[in-house]
This record gives structure tokens, C-alpha cells and sequence, in this order.
């Protein structure tokens, strides 16, 4: 369960960009029903966030020492296509589902990409 709704006033800001995430001094607890966030407005504006959220990503990495290889860049977002399109069962989404595991393996390709053309420029 992700929280995603709070009071400002009893929390604050954790974690590292960009995974921070809210710390809430106090008790949480699950909403009864469904709330449906939507995060896009559509496909161009889920890989523009890709696209940024990635950037971001490997520069936190390459901060803290972290080395690219070609073999994180190709074996890393299959893990992730496995995780979700297997693992988080998103083959029972159909289609929506495969775009989603799609564009989470994606996302890492990206990351580590960039990650590896960071080490590169730093040598």
C-alpha cells in the first residue's frame, strides 16, 4: 500500500530524489474503497517523466560511487519487465498491463544508460 493521502502538518520529506517519500509522526491507516490515481496525462507525458525521473536517477547513482556496466544495462530491465509483468501478475491487465511492465523495464534501461554515460564522462 503507498500513502497518498496526509496531513502536512504531521509529516515531513525522506529519502533520496527521487524516492523521497513522506515520514509521518504518528499513525497511518488504509482508506476503505478504492482511490484511483492517475499519474499521466498521457503516454508522451508518462515518458517525458521517464524520461526526467531517470536523469535523476543516475546521477543519485553515480553521487554515491555507483558503476554502469553492459551488463546491468541489459540484464536489469528484464529483472524489472519479470517483477512486473510476472511477479505483480500485470499479464492478468492484458494489454495495459504489458504497456506498464514495458515501460518500468524502460525506465531502468534508461537509468543505467545514463548512468553508464556518466562514469564515462567522469574518467
Amino acid at each position: 500500500y503507498r500513502l497518498r493521502v496526509l496531513r502536512r502538518s504531521v509529516a515531513s520529506w525522506g529519502g533520496e530524489d527521487p524516492h523521497e517519500h513522506a515520514i509521518v509522526d504518528g499513525p497511518t491507516r488504509r482508506l476503505q474503497g478504492e482511490l484511483r490515481h492517475y499519474t499521466y496525462d498521457s503516454i508522451a507525458d508518462q515518458i517525458r517523466s521517464l524520461n526526467n525521473h531517470s536523469t535523476v536517477a543516475a546521477q543519485s547513482l553515480h553521487r554515491r560511487g555507483v558503476q554502469s556496466s553492459a551488463i546491468k544495462i541489459l540484464t536489469r530491465p528484464l529483472g524489472r519487465f519479470v517483477k512486473f509483468y510476472l511477479l505483480k501478475r500485470g499479464f492478468l491487465e492484458g494489454l495495459p498491463g504489458l504497456f506498464v511492465a514495458l515501460m518500468e523495464a524502460f525506465y531502468v534501461f534508461l537509468k543505467y544508460f545514463k548512468l553508464w554515460e556518466l562514469n564515462r564522462a567522469s574518467h
